[in-house]
């Protein structure tokens, strides 16, 4: 899990890739011990309703479970950016998406 310094750390220093309805703002991780670390934030400011924020965070957290073997030793942060609860074929199409971006992003780092 990353800290509450290395989150601001990466907000700060971090490579960002945007979507539609989705920020990623990601790094090379420091820490070999847990490799991929991800925070997924959902504002307040644009969903009201936490279940609906609940909802949303357990679906990406499927998506990037599912598809985590791409990423070795990167720290993500996934900024939900819209303001209507998405249709989880087209989120995890936008995901995977971004997550294939990353990973080449990854690659060029390497």
């Amino acid at each position: 899990m990353l800290s509450k310094k290395d989150v601001q750390e990466l907000y700060k220093n971090g490579n960002k890739i945007n979507s539609v309805s989705c920020t990623l703002i990601w790094s090379l991780a420091k820490n070999k011990i847990d490799p991929r670390n991800i925070v997924i934030s959902v504002p307040k400011k644009h969903i009201k309703k936490a279940v609906d924020r609940n909802y949303i965070k357990r679906r990406v957290k499927e998506i990037y479970k599912k598809n985590q073997t791409l990423f070795e030793s990167v720290n993500i942060i996934l900024i939900y950016t819209k303001s209507s609860l998405p249709e989880f074929n087209k989120l995890k199409e936008e995901l995977l998406n971004l997550f294939q971006i990353l990973n080449a992003r990854i690659n060029e780092a390497n």
